[in-house]
């Protein structure tokens, strides 16, 4: 009978050890997907500082125009101008 107990005791401790080897690899698993969840959530704040920029270079790109296109008629104007005298 004493086997018998120590039968289910080294069971028991098998057991144990094999589901603290899977717990070990389960935290491994969620070691790593905090590591992508940090890297995602860098990508996302990189991809939203790129918007913001591509925004101001838009506008700026929309101003810029609009500036040379204000030279050029002056340009023309002058030029006009300077036929006339």
């Amino acid at each position: 009978m004493e086997e018998t107990n120590n039968d289910i005791v080294m069971e028991a401790l098998e057991k144990i050890g094999e589901i603290s080897e899977q717990l070990n690899s389960i935290l491994t698993r969620l070691d790593k997907l905090d590591i992508i969840k940090n890297s995602v959530r860098n990508i996302e704040s990189n991809l939203a500082n790129l918007k913001a920029r591509m925004a101001k270079l838009e506008e700026f790109e929309i101003v810029a125009k609009k500036n040379i296109k204000d030279v050029k008629e002056k340009c023309s104007s002058n030029g006009e101008k300077i036929k006339g005298l």
